[in-house]
Formats: C-alpha cells, structure tokens, sequence
C-alpha cells in the first residue's frame, strides 16, 4: 500500500506558483499542453495553430477574488480547451507584463524553435 494519498494520486511536490502582486500564478505551460494534445492526436500533424484567450472572473460575490485563467486550444477543432497559466487573487494582477511574462517566454521559445514531436 502507498505511504499517502500523495504517493496513491501522484500528487507533484512541486508546482510552479508564483507570487503576482496581489495574488499568485501558476504556470502550467504551453508546451506541456500542445505535447498533451500531440500524444492523444490520431492524424500526422506538421503545424499546430493555436488560439490563445484571457478574461478574468469572479469566483463568487460573497468571496472577494478573481480567477484569470490563460487558456489555449488548437485551431480548426477548438474541442480541447487547456490551461496554460492561471492568476488567483483578491483583484486582477496589477501588472499584466508580470501576468503574462512566462506565457510570453515560453510562447516566443515555441516560436523559434518549434516543437519536436515523433522527430519532426
């Protein structure tokens, strides 16, 4: 039997969250997502095209916060919506340059460089 829960649902014992004024970010990554959506893919893929979309909500009236979520899902098919980075806080971050500052590393490094999937 596994020592914990964590050892039973492969709990991460990190994950990448950081602190945007005034509240936090994760950043799961657009890589990961675009690597997920290749390896559950049936057809040969040579180029993704992918829309990117941000708007922030409240998460409830009564509790003052806000989810930001960027969300990415591949183009034509738009059926697999994924979450490349999430901001929570009290109010939305009061720098979008921080907000947006991994998505937009990872996003120019894809761009460069491409993503290699099965050797192309």
């Amino acid at each position: 039997l596994p020592k914990s829960s964590k050892t039973l649902m492969k709990t991460p014992t990190y994950t990448n969250v950081r602190r945007i004024a005034p509240g936090e970010y994760f950043h799961n990554g657009l890589r990961s997502a675009l690597m997920t959506f290749l390896q559950k893919s049936q057809d040969d893929i040579d180029l993704i095209s992918v829309q990117i979309s941000i708007d922030g909500l409240p998460i409830s009236k009564s509790f003052n916060s806000q989810l930001w979520p960027i969300l990415g899902s591949v183009r034509p098919n738009f059926c697999d919506i994924f979450i490349i980075g999430c901001y929570f806080g009290p109010k939305k971050p009061y720098d979008c340059n921080e907000f947006l500052r991994d998505f937009v590393t990872e996003a120019k490094i894809l761009l460069t460089e491409g993503l290699e999937y099965k050797g192309k």
